[in-house]
């Protein structure tokens, strides 16, 4: 592309994190759905063949993720991180106030959707 093309367009760039372990996490209130995604590929929502579960996260980023919400006003969020072969840090990309979620169910059989019925019933 010519410079001027790239200049011209809006446009957000992103670091490279090097690893192959993604998260997705789906924050519903206090409740925390933490689901790892292993794949080589930059873009994990390209390949839906990736292995896809449900993980745990450690306490101080959950806490972090809860901070974050609140300090935005979200009682929901789907956000996306990448963890770095280099130091084994979780980086964030980015959140999402009512990302798509309902993948995560079909791809690991867990009832996302009745967590997240609770959670709009209990709201």
């Amino acid at each position: 592309p010519e410079k001027h093309d790239i200049e011209v367009c809006p446009t957000i760039y992103q670091e490279f994190i090097s690893g192959t372990t993604h998260y997705r996490v789906n924050v519903f209130g206090e409740k925390i759905y933490p689901f790892s995604i292993d794949t080589t590929d930059l873009d994990w929502r390209l390949d839906i063949t990736s292995p896809v579960s449900l993980c745990k996260l450690d306490k101080k980023l959950e806490d972090k993720i809860h901070t974050l919400l609140s300090s935005l006003n979200l009682q929901m969020g789907i956000l996306d991180f990448k963890v770095s072969d280099k130091n084994n840090k979780a980086y964030f990309f980015e959140v999402n106030p009512q990302g798509n979620f309902l993948f995560l169910e079909g791809l690991t059989k867990f009832e996302l959707s009745n967590e997240f019925a609770d959670f709009i019933v209990n709201i």
